[in-house]
Parts: structure tokens; sequence; C-alpha cells
């Protein structure tokens, strides 16, 4: 006699994992909250980013298109947020990508400041582990009351075109109390010996960005400005910071194609790094849909 089979019928649907801290915090007022939830339904739990339209958010919170865009502001502000515009291959301009910062951390507390604090604690915490999984013994110094803060200067490669400013007169120079980062591991956590390895003749190029992550992973600012708009330094800072040797090279590449003048090569690079992320995947998008086509 043949058995027959058992069907069990479930209920599995789609569903946003929303934590009970977060509910409970008093960070973010009710609308915040909701429109938060809705990000976090169109975010890739690997990266942290989704880019829904605000007319999206609109219609399904149910808040005025306007709202929304006073609400995400607010977020971006509050630094759980970070946005990056994105373009076309037309030029034309499309939905924002929106990067979430959802630590535990972050919800026990309120004030603008401590959320910039705890950002920090926790992206240091990131980057300490991957620097020990690459073999490194990491040490922190205690930061002595009246230290003299140290003054870090970078300079811009006399063989590189890109990044000249001023016959390479122009330095930047940045206050640091401490060194957060190293160069060292910064080099091993954007892989700095493939890409010389691999391109030769980018060295000056790859020096030069190395250069201005280190610098920018170890500034002491709260505000960190991308393309002529202020943000949160640590959301800035987070997404720097999960950059791959791909994005980087891909970054070298766009400002080598830019063919119109540059006031500030410095603040148009980090641009161009702050996006690439986004901007990359879109590339690789576009070139895989033609190829199928």
């Amino acid at each position: 006699m043949a058995r027959k089979k058992l069907k069990i019928a479930t209920d599995q649907r789609p569903f946003v994992m929303v934590y009970n801290d977060f509910l409970d915090s008093d960070l973010l007022n009710y609308y915040e909250k909701l429109v938060f939830i809705y990000l976090k339904k169109f975010t890739n739990p690997s990266t942290n980013q989704c880019f829904p339209s605000v007319r999206t958010l609109a219609n399904l919170t149910g808040i005025s298109v306007n709202k929304v865009k006073s609400i995400l502001k607010d977020l971006e502000a509050k630094g759980v947020i970070s946005k990056t515009n994105r373009t076309r291959p037309d030029g034309g301009s499309t939905s924002n990508c929106y990067t979430l910062y959802d630590y535990a951390e972050i919800w026990g507390v309120s004030g603008n400041d401590d959320v910039e604090s705890v950002a920090a604690q926790v992206d240091e915490q990131k980057l300490v582990a991957q620097v020990r999984a690459m073999g490194y013994i990491v040490s922190k110094e205690k930061e002595s009351s009246n230290a003299e803060p140290t003054k870090v200067t970078a300079e811009p490669d006399p063989s590189n075109k890109h990044f000249d400013t001023d016959n390479n007169t122009k330095k930047w120079t940045e206050s640091q109390p401490q060194e957060r980062y190293s160069l060292e591991n910064i080099q091993e956590l954007f892989e700095y010996s493939v890409m010389v390895n691999d391109f030769p003749q980018l060295r000056p190029d790859v020096d030069n960005v190395i250069t201005i992550l280190y610098e920018t992973l170890n500034t002491t600012k709260k505000i960190i400005r991308i393309a002529g708009e202020d943000l949160p330094a640590m959301p800035v800072i987070g997404k720097l910071m999960k950059l791959t040797r791909d994005e980087i090279l891909y970054s070298i590449r766009k400002y080598a194609e830019n063919v119109n003048p540059v006031n500030n090569p410095r603040a148009y690079m980090l641009t161009i790094l702050y996006r690439a992320k986004e901007q990359y995947a879109l590339e690789l998008q576009n070139q895989f849909s033609r190829n199928q086509g």
C-alpha cells in the first residue's frame, strides 16, 4: 500500500526584522521610525543599502512626499542613515541610495553627539576585527589629557597628473588628536599591494587615494563635505571603510575620464569614492544588461 505524502502548510511570508531596542528608543519619533522601517524593507542585508524612491516611501507610509523628504533629512542629520545620489548611464537622476546604520549601541543613546560617538566606536571595532583577522596585533594607546595634537600633512605625488593642484604646492593639513588607523592598516584593508602589483602604472593614483582615505578615516571633524553637502562624519567614514579594491580602481578610472576642470582634486576624488559602491554596481548591472541584449 502506497503511503500518502504528508503536506505541511506553512505561513512563511516576507518579513522585516525590527528590534525591540529600536522600537523603545527615543532617538526617533513615530514618523521617523515608520520611514526607517520601510527603508529596512528594501535593504540588502549584506550591504545595509536600499534605493526606494521618495514617492514609493510616501505611498507605503501614507505620508506626503514633502514630509517624507523632510524625515529623510532628519534621519540623515541624526546619523542613522546616509544618502548617496545616483545617476543613470545617460546622466539622468534616479532614486537615492540609502545606507542604514541599525546598530544595537545606537538605540540606547539620545542626542546626535552620542550617536556619532557610538557609530565611531562600532566602526572602529569592525576595522580592528578585520585587521586582526589579517594577522596583525592591534593595541590602543591611552590619550593624555594634555597631549598636543599631531599634525598630519599629505602632499600630492608630483608624478600624478590627475591629483596635481597649483604645481603641487597645495598641502592638505588636518589636526588629529591621535592616529586612529595607521597607514599600514589602511593599506592592508584596501589591498594596496595587490592594486600596485596588478596595475603598476596606477601607483601614483593609488597612493593619493590611500592618502585621502587615511586623512578622512582619521578626521576628528563631525561633518564631512561631499559634493558641496555637509554630511555626518561617522556614516561617511563607515561607508568608505566598506570600499573594495575594484571600487577604488573604478574611482580612479572615473576621475581620469573627467574632462572638465577640477578646482579641488581631493574633494572631487572623495566624492567619487563616497559614491563608488553604488555607481560601480550600477555600471556592472548596465554592462550585464547590454551583454544579455
